[in-house]
């Protein structure tokens, strides 16, 4: 008897901590802010990164990464969690979780999910003060 494998995409990735279906993600200044992603039923086992987009399309570290695998349905769920430290140049940036195979031809390929983060950080006022003469500098 032959059995013959079949390559079976993965869904499109669930970002686990984002709010709502508008895939937004908050986060603070110099704050360790996790992402994780979950890819659901491909096979053979899929790859899950994250993506920082800029100029270019940068992977992220600190990440890892944890399969399980559905005996009933012969496929796999793969989660990968990264954890950042969001800057206020990071504000509005886009990251990207994709899943995808190695060497796949292109109809299975690659699905992915684009997630927008919102940095929330202190705003620093300089107000300088003249009293009687004398500079005053107030920081808030």
């Amino acid at each position: 008897m032959f059995i013959k494998k079949i390559a079976v995409r993965p869904h499109t990735p669930i970002v686990l901590n984002a709010l709502s279906e508008k895939l937004f993600i908050h986060g603070h200044e110099d704050v360790p802010l996790t992402l994780s992603c979950l890819s659901v039923g491909g096979f053979p086992e899929q790859t899950v990164d994250w993506y920082r987009l800029d100029e270019v399309q940068t992977k992220l570290n600190n990440c890892t990464t944890g399969t399980k695998h559905d005996n009933i349905s012969n496929t796999y769920n793969v989660t990968q969690t990264c954890v950042i430290r969001p800057v206020r140049e990071h504000n509005n940036d886009t990251f990207v979780c994709k899943s995808s195979y190695n060497n796949a031809p292109v109809l299975i390929g690659v699905t992915e999910i684009v997630l927008q983060l919102i940095c929330k950080y202190i705003h620093v006022v300089s107000i300088l003060l003249l009293k009687h003469n004398s500079p005053i500098k107030i920081i808030k």
